[in-house]
């Protein structure tokens, strides 16, 4: 998507549960993982971007994302390096904890009442129960270093689905014109 920023915003993934995954409470400390440390570094601290990021959820969305980010092919290029960083993967215990304790924070944050009731009804309509975020919890808290460098496989599967899209500035994304098969204008 072509604009007139200055930056980009770099976004790569696919749906994990096609090409035949299923979610574990893992898979949300691999995103804790990706996002705090291997992304962050190589993104934000190495690359100049405002920050990068994964996401992984339940109904299989799994992506790597760059907002405000000055590179482009390179970009995704370390996003296509994370196995090679899963595949090395080491944490001593110390550092799983905090890798856990980073997980099940987003999960505890204190709500408001309103947010109680959104989150209340939301389980209700996705069907989630008290069982299934007790089993998801205790997955998080089970997990091993050696659980996060098994998971290579699927984020290589994942990357090698070749599923992008950027927004950003018109000349950059021309530059490297070679990665798109489509290139469209966004006008005011």
């Amino acid at each position: 998507l072509l604009s007139a920023s200055k930056v980009q915003y770099v976004v790569k993934g696919y749906n994990l549960k096609k090409l035949g995954y299923e979610w574990n409470g893992k898979i949300s400390v691999l995103n804790q993982v990706l996002s705090s440390d291997y992304l962050q570094n190589k993104i934000r601290v190495m690359g100049g971007a405002y920050g990068g990021f994964s996401a992984f959820n339940p109904y299989g969305a799994a992506y790597f994302m760059s907002y405000r980010d000055p590179n482009l092919r390179e970009t995704l290029q370390n996003y296509d390096s994370a196995t090679v960083y899963l595949d090395k993967f080491s944490a001593d215990e110390k550092a799983m904890t905090r890798y856990i304790i980073g997980t099940i924070s987003k999960l505890d944050q204190p709500k408001t009442a309103s947010q109680k009731g959104r989150t209340a009804m939301q389980y209700n309509i996705e069907k989630i129960n008290a069982g299934i975020l007790r089993k998801e919890r205790q997955e998080i808290l089970a997990t091993k270093a050696e659980d996060i460098r098994n998971m290579k496989g699927m984020v290589s599967d994942i990357l090698n689905k070749n599923t992008w899209c950027v927004y950003g500035n018109e000349g950059k994304i021309k530059e490297n014109s070679d990665l798109f098969r489509e290139l469209i204008r966004i006008d005011k």
